[in-house]
């Protein structure tokens, strides 16, 4: 047998610690988290030994047990079930799927080295050939057929009996997968053989195939009648043997070693009898069917190992015998069966009453004794099944419970989950609306501070702004006749100097309102709203304004686009550089917003000013030189960005610039 060890546990700690205790131990490891890797494994490579806890991500660690003891392949790999709760509840479950050992957990490393070490040893030892290899009993007759050769070939492990009784204490010793019966044993009939099989408890559910020729069709329904699965002719073709063979492998019980172990242990009758030919006997009637005789000559007070006994048979006759049998309800033989021997129905109905389940007479000959306890032997046998099929039935309940039970909790989890999901998403909803309406609140409150600062700064700062223009005109009217040049020229210098201050108050008023007039959508024709413009502007007879194409009609708010158009049509107008010009508006339609461009051949913007020119007060010549207050541009695009689109500047370096801005299609009421 391989000494691989397949190691199945979803934790990489205990995979870890696992891999490196089965290498030092000089173990071929490998190490899987789920039972479809683990499937994946076995499916490539011999095992030697799976190691697997109880509880695996994708499935139960009890199922796939009993998987693996269902399939003919893996029926023989020992395993060590890992449980992280070491009761009897856990032992009995990983038992019955078919664990070999079960070991709690945090398990100790030499004990678990200890356990794998000696179930590789024992498959090692059970046969020479691989584990996987299903094993078949034939019992052979006079005259048989050998059919070792063929079912080597096919890899199945043979052993042969040479006769009835030693066919019955092989299957006894090996407990094969099949067994195979000749139909002329020259110890035994067929069918009687097939009858000791079933009604010994740990072969009678093992398959049986009748291998006959020249056989009645009474002794055929006999054969299976009694127990036979299959009644086969001695001339058939190979190959349907084989496949018959198949068949019944397929569909044989696969029990854990442990419980083959109890049912293939060997049955104890306790004789409680006095010495006497009889008794002899019955001892060697008794071996032939597997069944060890051990008597004594008085009822004993104590029995050293009353779990090994299958039966008791007592002598009605020794003193004391039914008092015996009461203090058994309680003692250590309790619920062992007990035969009764007796002289007279009185003396077996107040033993009947005392707790004993059968009777029979002391005269009456060997084999009717011998009936009677292979009775009490079936009896308890279809007790012991149906307490460990009772036992089986409540762990699959309690593994369903349980199955359901993680179910609900973890749709309890997942619905407290959503719920806690839920409750901190509407906590934070109302944080974020709280803090929005909190942001809106600053918001309106600023703007009407600006709002405020825009009126003071118009009224208030203008008012001395006039008087001291005013001033400077009465200065100027009663000193004309006296007034020398320089004078004169410092009066126009003031004046100017305060109507620069009045143009800035005025444009700073309108950068603070700007997007704040309520307006309301209508339709713009906007070649009517660029003449409309341009009767505005009047511009000088050199300067012309041209319209590239036709351009479109909009819904949207008309006092903006048009304050826009009138900025940069008289930005173009005022940084022209010559007596006459070009100026020419176009539009390109896009899916969502139309692009606007006002071109000129003027003198042009250096590309690095290009961000710049959009701030506010900034010029590119002195005021000296061009009166401007440097707040057209950033005007513009406050306005269009409250529109949602955006301006820029084209600018090629040399003579000429063009400002490019995007306007929706339909306006946002």
């Amino acid at each position: 047998m391989t000494r691989r060890v397949l190691i199945i546990h979803d934790s990489l700690t205990v995979r870890i610690d696992l891999l490196a205790a089965f290498d030092e131990a000089g173990f071929e490891a490998e190490a899987v988290a789920s039972l479809k890797e683990a499937r994946k494994a076995i499916s490539q490579e011999p095992t030697g030994l799976v190691v697997l806890d109880l509880d695996l991500p994708d499935g139960s660690g009890i199922r796939f047990l009993q998987e693996l003891r269902s399939a003919l392949l893996t029926a023989m790999i020992p395993a060590i079930l890992l449980s992280s709760l070491h009761t009897v509840e856990d032992e009995i479950r990983g038992l019955v799927a078919g664990a070999d050992a079960t070991i709690s957990k945090p398990y100790d490393r030499e004990r678990l080295l200890l356990t794998a070490s000696e179930l590789l040893a024992r498959g090692d030892s059970a046969s020479g050939m691989p584990a996987h290899s299903a094993l078949l009993l034939v019992v052979e007759g006079r005259g048989h057929q050998d059919l070792r050769p063929l079912l080597e070939a096919e890899g199945y492990q043979v052993i042969c009996a040479p006769n009835g009784r030693a066919g019955l204490e092989a299957a006894r010793r090996a407990w094969p997968q099949l067994i195979i019966i000749d139909g002329s044993l020259p110890d035994l009939l067929p069918p009687l053989l097939v009858q000791q099989l079933r009604l010994d408890p740990g072969l009678h559910r093992t398959p049986c195939l009748l291998f006959a020729d020249h056989v009645g069709a009474d002794a055929e329904i006999h054969a299976l009648s009694v127990g036979a699965d299959g009644f086969l002719r001695s001339k058939l073709d190979p190959s349907l043997l084989l496949a018959r063979i198949r068949a019944l492998l397929r569909f044989r019980p696969v029990f854990s070693r442990e419980i083959r172990r109890h049912f293939a242990a060997p049955r104890r009758l306790l004789a409680v009898m006095p010495p006497s030919p009889k008794a002899l006997e019955l001892e060697e009637v008794l071996a032939g069917e597997g069944i060890e005789l051990t008597r004594c000559h008085t009822p004993p007070q104590l029995i050293a190992d009353p779990g090994q006994l299958s039966c008791i048979l007592l002598d009605g006759a020794l003193p004391d015998a039914c008092a015996w049998i009461r203090a058994q309800k309680a003692g250590p033989a309790a619920g062992i069966p007990l035969l009764l021997l007796a002289d007279d129905a009185e003396a077996a109905l107040e033993a009947m009453r005392s707790g004993a389940e059968d009777w029979v007479r002391r005269d009456r000959g060997t084999l009717v004794i011998q009936a009677r306890v292979r009775a009490l032997l079936r009896r308890r046998q279809f007790e012991d099944e149906s307490r460990r099929m009772g036992q089986e039935l409540h762990l699959r309940d309690m593994e369903a419970a349980r199955q359901k039970a993680a179910r609900q909790l973890a749709e309890s989890r997942a619905e407290l989950t959503h719920e806690r999901a839920a409750r901190e998403l509407a906590e934070s909803r109302a944080a974020f609306l709280s803090e929005l309406e909190r942001k809106n609140a600053e918001l309106t409150r600023s703007n009407q501070e600006l709002s405020q600062f825009a009126y003071v700064a118009s009224h208030d700062l203008k008012t001395p702004l006039q008087a001291i223009d005013l001033l400077a005109s009465w200065l100027e009217e009663d000193l004309e006749p006296v007034m020398e040049d320089t004078s004169r020229k410092q009066l126009g210098l003031l004046r100017s100097r305060v109507a620069r201050m009045r143009g800035l108050l005025d444009s700073l008023l309108h950068y603070s309102r700007a997007g704040r007039r309520e307006e309301r959508l209508e339709v713009v024709d906007l070649d009517e709203l660029l003449g409309e413009v341009i009767e505005l502007l009047g511009p000088p007879p050199g300067m012309k304004i041209e319209r590239d194409g036709e351009l479109p009609t909009l819904v949207t708010f008309r006092t903006p686009l048009f304050q826009v158009f009138t900025n940069l049509l008289a930005n173009a107008m005022k940084h022209h550089d010559r007596d006459s010009g070009n100026i020419v508006v176009s539009a390109q339609e896009g899916d969502e917003a139309i692009e606007f461009a006002v071109s000129d051949d003027g003198p042009g913007i250096p590309p690095e000013f290009a961000e710049r020119v959009f701030q506010m007060f900034q010029t590119l010549k002195p005021r000296d030189e061009l009166e401007t207050d440097g707040m057209g541009l950033a005007l513009v695009q406050k306005i269009v960005h409250l529109q949602g689109g955006r301006v820029w500047l084209e600018s090629r370096g040399g003579r000429g610039a063009c400002f490019r801005f995007s306007w929706p299609k339909e306006s946002q009421a």
